[in-house]
Protein backbone atom coordinates (compact mmCIF):
# COMPACT_ATOMS: atom_id res chain seq x y z
CA UNK A 1 0.00 0.00 0.00
CA UNK A 2 1.37 3.40 -0.99
CA UNK A 3 0.29 6.95 -0.31
CA UNK A 4 -1.95 8.50 -2.99
CA UNK A 5 -0.24 11.73 -4.02
CA UNK A 6 -2.09 14.63 -5.62
CA UNK A 7 -0.08 17.32 -7.37
CA UNK A 8 2.72 17.33 -9.93
CA UNK A 9 6.38 16.48 -10.10
CA UNK A 10 9.03 19.19 -10.15
CA UNK A 11 9.81 18.70 -13.83
CA UNK A 12 6.20 19.58 -14.67
CA UNK A 13 6.33 22.62 -12.39
CA UNK A 14 9.54 23.87 -14.02
CA UNK A 15 7.85 23.89 -17.43
CA UNK A 16 6.03 27.00 -16.16
CA UNK A 17 9.24 28.77 -15.14
CA UNK A 18 11.85 28.92 -12.37
CA UNK A 19 11.24 28.86 -8.63
CA UNK A 20 11.72 31.85 -6.37
CA UNK A 21 14.63 31.86 -3.95
CA UNK A 22 12.29 31.08 -1.05
CA UNK A 23 10.65 28.19 -2.93
CA UNK A 24 14.03 26.72 -3.86
CA UNK A 25 15.38 26.91 -0.30
CA UNK A 26 12.22 25.27 1.04
CA UNK A 27 12.56 22.51 -1.57
CA UNK A 28 16.18 21.94 -0.51
CA UNK A 29 15.15 21.72 3.14
CA UNK A 30 12.33 19.24 2.50
CA UNK A 31 14.30 17.00 0.16
CA UNK A 32 17.30 17.31 2.49
CA UNK A 33 15.17 16.13 5.41
CA UNK A 34 13.98 13.10 3.42
CA UNK A 35 17.52 12.27 2.31
CA UNK A 36 18.79 12.68 5.87
CA UNK A 37 16.59 9.75 6.93
CA UNK A 38 18.11 7.63 4.16
CA UNK A 39 21.69 8.78 4.70
CA UNK A 40 21.49 8.03 8.42
CA UNK A 41 20.79 4.42 7.40
CA UNK A 42 23.68 4.49 4.88
CA UNK A 43 21.25 4.47 1.94
CA UNK A 44 22.22 6.51 -1.15
CA UNK A 45 19.31 7.33 -3.49
CA UNK A 46 21.46 7.72 -6.64
CA UNK A 47 18.70 9.19 -8.84
CA UNK A 48 17.73 12.60 -7.50
CA UNK A 49 16.11 14.55 -10.35
CA UNK A 50 13.03 16.78 -10.86
CA UNK A 51 10.76 13.94 -11.97
CA UNK A 52 11.51 12.10 -8.69
CA UNK A 53 10.46 15.07 -6.55
CA UNK A 54 6.68 15.26 -6.24
CA UNK A 55 5.04 18.50 -5.14
CA UNK A 56 1.89 17.99 -3.06
CA UNK A 57 -0.60 20.44 -1.58
CA UNK A 58 0.16 23.21 -4.08
CA UNK A 59 3.89 22.76 -3.62
CA UNK A 60 3.83 23.03 0.17
CA UNK A 61 5.09 19.44 0.64
CA UNK A 62 7.72 17.64 -1.42
CA UNK A 63 7.88 13.85 -1.53
CA UNK A 64 11.05 12.03 -2.60
CA UNK A 65 10.15 9.18 -4.98
CA UNK A 66 11.78 6.12 -6.53
CA UNK A 67 14.43 4.38 -4.47
CA UNK A 68 14.64 1.75 -7.23
CA UNK A 69 18.38 2.22 -7.87
CA UNK A 70 19.37 3.12 -4.30
CA UNK A 71 22.26 1.29 -2.69
CA UNK A 72 23.58 0.78 0.81
CA UNK A 73 26.91 2.49 1.42
CA UNK A 74 28.60 -0.37 3.27
CA UNK A 75 31.57 -2.39 2.07
CA UNK A 76 29.80 -5.70 2.69
CA UNK A 77 26.82 -4.86 0.49
CA UNK A 78 28.26 -2.81 -2.36
CA UNK A 79 29.13 -5.79 -4.56
CA UNK A 80 25.63 -7.20 -4.43
CA UNK A 81 23.96 -3.93 -5.33
CA UNK A 82 26.30 -2.35 -7.90
CA UNK A 83 28.15 -3.92 -10.81
CA UNK A 84 31.66 -2.48 -11.13
CA UNK A 85 31.97 -0.17 -14.14
CA UNK A 86 28.22 0.22 -14.65
CA UNK A 87 26.46 3.60 -14.72
CA UNK A 88 23.23 3.80 -12.73
CA UNK A 89 21.10 6.94 -12.55
CA UNK A 90 20.24 9.89 -14.80
CA UNK A 91 23.22 11.55 -16.49
CA UNK A 92 21.95 15.15 -16.35
CA UNK A 93 21.97 15.02 -12.54
CA UNK A 94 24.65 12.41 -11.92
CA UNK A 95 27.76 13.05 -9.84
CA UNK A 96 31.06 12.56 -11.72
CA UNK A 97 32.12 9.66 -9.51
CA UNK A 98 28.80 7.95 -10.22
CA UNK A 99 29.08 8.59 -13.97
CA UNK A 100 32.55 7.02 -13.95
CA UNK A 101 31.08 3.74 -12.70
CA UNK A 102 32.77 3.92 -9.29
CA UNK A 103 31.23 1.38 -6.91
CA UNK A 104 32.12 3.45 -3.83
CA UNK A 105 29.30 5.99 -4.10
CA UNK A 106 28.71 8.00 -0.94
CA UNK A 107 25.89 10.27 0.18
CA UNK A 108 27.83 13.16 -1.41
CA UNK A 109 26.58 11.90 -4.80
CA UNK A 110 23.00 12.69 -3.74
CA UNK A 111 24.14 16.15 -2.63
CA UNK A 112 25.62 16.77 -6.09
CA UNK A 113 22.38 15.73 -7.81
CA UNK A 114 20.29 17.89 -5.48
CA UNK A 115 22.60 20.81 -6.22
CA UNK A 116 21.99 20.36 -9.93
CA UNK A 117 18.24 20.27 -9.29
CA UNK A 118 18.46 23.52 -7.31
CA UNK A 119 20.53 25.11 -10.08
CA UNK A 120 17.88 24.26 -12.65
CA UNK A 121 15.09 25.44 -10.33
CA UNK A 122 16.61 28.92 -10.14
CA UNK A 123 18.26 29.29 -13.54
CA UNK A 124 15.49 27.52 -15.48
CA UNK A 125 18.13 26.13 -17.81
CA UNK A 126 17.56 22.80 -19.48
CA UNK A 127 20.56 20.68 -20.40
CA UNK A 128 21.72 20.98 -23.99
CA UNK A 129 20.92 17.89 -26.08
CA UNK A 130 23.91 15.76 -27.02
CA UNK A 131 24.32 13.34 -29.88
CA UNK A 132 26.07 10.57 -27.98
CA UNK A 133 26.25 9.25 -24.44
CA UNK A 134 30.03 9.79 -24.47
CA UNK A 135 29.46 13.52 -24.92
CA UNK A 136 27.00 13.52 -22.02
CA UNK A 137 29.54 11.69 -19.84
CA UNK A 138 32.27 14.18 -20.78
CA UNK A 139 29.98 17.04 -19.78
CA UNK A 140 29.33 15.47 -16.39
CA UNK A 141 33.01 14.76 -15.79
CA UNK A 142 34.61 18.01 -16.97
CA UNK A 143 32.23 20.92 -17.70
CA UNK A 144 31.64 23.56 -15.03
CA UNK A 145 28.49 25.65 -14.80
CA UNK A 146 28.75 29.41 -14.24
CA UNK A 147 27.85 30.54 -10.70
CA UNK A 148 24.15 31.16 -10.22
CA UNK A 149 24.76 34.71 -8.98
CA UNK A 150 26.50 35.43 -12.30
CA UNK A 151 23.64 34.40 -14.56
CA UNK A 152 20.81 35.12 -12.09
CA UNK A 153 21.60 38.33 -10.16
CA UNK A 154 18.51 37.86 -7.99
CA UNK A 155 20.04 34.77 -6.32
CA UNK A 156 21.79 35.73 -3.04
CA UNK A 157 25.54 35.09 -3.10
CA UNK A 158 25.53 32.76 -0.01
CA UNK A 159 22.96 30.47 -1.66
CA UNK A 160 24.82 30.60 -4.98
CA UNK A 161 28.04 29.60 -3.23
CA UNK A 162 26.39 26.71 -1.37
CA UNK A 163 24.83 25.32 -4.57
CA UNK A 164 28.20 25.66 -6.33
CA UNK A 165 29.81 23.60 -3.56
CA UNK A 166 27.05 21.01 -3.81
CA UNK A 167 27.88 20.70 -7.52
CA UNK A 168 31.64 20.41 -7.02
CA UNK A 169 33.31 17.75 -9.16
CA UNK A 170 35.33 16.77 -6.07
CA UNK A 171 33.11 14.87 -3.58
CA UNK A 172 35.08 16.06 -0.53
CA UNK A 173 34.29 19.70 -1.32
CA UNK A 174 30.54 19.09 -1.04
CA UNK A 175 28.47 18.81 2.14
CA UNK A 176 29.10 15.13 2.86
CA UNK A 177 25.50 14.12 3.49
CA UNK A 178 22.02 15.55 3.89
CA UNK A 179 22.48 16.22 7.61
CA UNK A 180 25.47 18.44 6.83
CA UNK A 181 23.49 20.15 4.06
CA UNK A 182 20.60 20.94 6.42
CA UNK A 183 23.08 22.50 8.84
CA UNK A 184 24.51 24.71 6.11
CA UNK A 185 21.04 25.74 4.94
CA UNK A 186 20.13 26.73 8.50
CA UNK A 187 23.36 28.75 8.75
CA UNK A 188 22.33 30.83 5.73
CA UNK A 189 19.62 32.47 7.82
CA UNK A 190 16.67 34.27 6.20
CA UNK A 191 17.12 35.01 2.51
CA UNK A 192 15.21 37.65 0.64
CA UNK A 193 12.26 36.21 -1.31
CA UNK A 194 13.27 37.22 -4.79
CA UNK A 195 11.93 36.01 -8.12
CA UNK A 196 13.60 36.13 -11.54
CA UNK A 197 12.82 39.19 -13.62
CA UNK A 198 13.29 37.28 -16.87
CA UNK A 199 14.22 33.75 -17.85
CA UNK A 200 17.94 33.55 -18.74
CA UNK A 201 18.89 32.02 -22.10
CA UNK A 202 19.45 28.28 -22.22
CA UNK A 203 23.06 27.12 -22.23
Amino acid sequence: VMEWLVGEDLSQRLERGPLTVTECVELLKQVGAALACAHQMDIVHRDIKPSNLFLCEHGERTVLLDFGVAHIDRESTLTALTIAGSVVGTLNYMAPEQASGDTKISAAADIYALGRVAYRCLAARKSRPVAHVAAALARVMFEEDPPLSQICPWVPEPLSMLIARMMSKEPLRRPQNAMALLGELAALGPLRSTAPVAAPPES
